[in-house]
């Protein structure tokens, strides 16, 4: 309830979603304080998998300072 993911770049052939280039995800979490919100954001994208997944790991780190 706390993790709301939105996609886009994407395309469903035969009733499979697949990507389609670029960015495709934003993966957005909500917690108590900043780490724990990205602490659910991480722990939410281990669960995504397709071919050539990459993302960032940084994200959130600045706010982090204002814990």
């Amino acid at each position: 309830k706390d993790i709301k993911a939105f996609y886009a770049g994407t395309i469903i052939k035969e009733n499979t979603l697949y990507t389609n280039g670029g960015r495709v995800a934003c993966v957005v979490g909500m917690g108590e304080t900043m780490t724990i919100a990205q602490q659910k954001v991480y722990a939410a994208i281990s669960n995504i998998h397709f071919s050539g997944i990459n993302y960032r790991t940084d994200i959130g780190n600045n706010a982090l300072q204002y814990e």
